[in-house]
């Protein structure tokens, strides 16, 4: 049985064998950024970069797969920076699939065309952010996170209560529609949607009215 987890999203990103400069890059301009941006939304991101498996600690190998396998499937959400090529960061998204955890992947517009059809195709990735600058990923990531846990937010209130499947429809609908007409009508910076909590989609289910006896719930 996997326990609650003390953060929400797993930082996957290349940190052993590349250039100093690449290093600096990754860690500061997107990992960094990442963090930022989970902040922004008040959920928490775990770093790799600043725990104990980083490559400058120098802990044995299986420990460092046991503890980053930990980390990813205690997460709710994985975001992998698939710009510099690393072996980890594939291992990372198929432990997330197997977990059945959501993944986002991130990359340099520029290396699209280079990237790991096996990365692309994996079923556990729910997304891809591109950018030509660091800076342009944050706005269009923070949204895709909204949305991420916003649902799993729904799906958590829907087994705990036994929402109906026809109220679960209709909740997860209306939301995906206000969702895209916001994205659509928005510029990226000017969106304040933030990530919708159980008790605000309470508030909507008791709008639509309650389950009555007799009709399929989830499970």
């Amino acid at each position: 049985m996997i326990q609650q987890s003390d953060w929400d999203v797993y930082m996957s990103g290349a940190l052993s064998s590349i250039t100093k400069e690449q290093y600096e890059y990754a860690t500061k301009e997107i990992y960094d950024s990442v963090e930022n941006v989970c902040n922004e939304i008040k959920i928490k991101c775990y770093c790799p970069h600043k725990s104990s498996t980083t490559p400058t600690k120098g802990i044995p190998h299986s420990k460092v797969w046991s503890i980053d396998y930990e980390k990813v499937v205690r997460s709710k959400a994985i975001i992998a920076y698939i710009g510099i090529p690393a072996f980890g960061v594939g291992m990372e998204i198929e432990m997330a699939r197997t977990a059945n955890k959501p993944v986002v992947l991130l990359c340099e517009k520029e290396t699209q065309e280079s990237l790991s059809r096996i990365v692309l195709g994996n079923p556990a990735v729910v997304d891809i952010v591109l950018f030509n600058k660091p800076e342009e990923f944050r706005d269009p990531l923070k949204q895709v996170l909204v949305k991420i846990f916003s649902l799993q937010n729904l799906e958590d209130l829907a087994l705990e209560e036994g929402m109906t499947v026809k109220e679960h429809r209709e909740l997860k609908q209306s939301f995906l529609q206000s969702y895209m007409e916001t994205l659509e009508g928005s510029a990226y910076h000017h969106l304040r949607m933030g990530i919708k909590t159980k008790e605000e989609w309470k508030e909507d289910w008791k709008k639509i009215g309650r389950p009555t006896r007799g009709q399929a719930t989830l499970e």
